[in-house]
């Protein structure tokens, strides 16, 4: 790797290591020779540019895998559910659209699997979700107690969307190797196995 695609690498992990985890060998090879200011200036726009053309593939694969799972439209809010002690959400608008949350979490991993489980309660049957304006609350506004807590991880639909969920991720392991290809990263080849489920 050459230095300056090295030291590019490093100015990434350090503003936003997820964006590093999703970009390729050869997206973490790419530089612009540095000549003065002007070099450096073109260096910044192309690293800048690169980062929102990835994130942009990556954020229409996840919608349309998103809506595939679900076997509905859904929309996708990346921020903390309204929920307190919650990492993902799912609410039900009046209109029946299908809002899902999933939280600030530290890693693009935990954000995946929280994805994925919030996609499998849609796709076993939404129904049961009650209409809800939480989706108009803002982020961490409903208080739960320790008790709503602990009921809701015994609740009989959060156990079949786990189970869902384990069925899901273990088939995008198993087959996210069968995507591989050079500029794909981890996450985009997951992605596509479960678009293909």
């Amino acid at each position: 790797m050459n230095p300056q695609a090295a030291e590019l690498n490093e100015i990434i992990v350090k503003s936003n290591p997820e964006i590093l985890e999703l970009l390729s060998e050869r997206g973490k090879n790419i530089f612009f020779p540095k000549k003065g200011i002007l070099g450096q200036t073109a260096d910044a726009k192309t690293a800048q540019r690169a980062s929102e053309a990835i994130m942009s593939d990556i954020d229409e694969l996840t919608q349309r895998v998103a809506n595939h799972l679900a076997g509905r439209e859904v929309i996708l809010r990346w921020q903390n559910p309204p929920s307190s002690s919650a990492v993902g959400q799912v609410v039900k608008t009046a209109s029946g659209q299908v809002v899902i949350y999933v939280g600030d979490l530290t890693s693009v991993k935990t954000r995946f699997e929280v994805l994925v489980h919030e996609l499998a309660h849609v796709a076993l049957d939404y129904s049961w979700l009650p209409v809800s304006t939480d989706h108009k609350l803002a982020p961490g506004s409903i208080r739960r107690t320790q008790s709503e807590r602990d009921a809701w991880r015994s609740n009989p639909h959060e156990v079949a969307a786990k189970n869902l969920t384990d069925k899901w991720l273990e088939h995008a392991d198993k087959h996210a190797p069968d995507y591989w290809r050079a500029g794909r990263s981890a996450l985009e080849c997951k992605l596509l196995a479960l678009l293909n489920y």
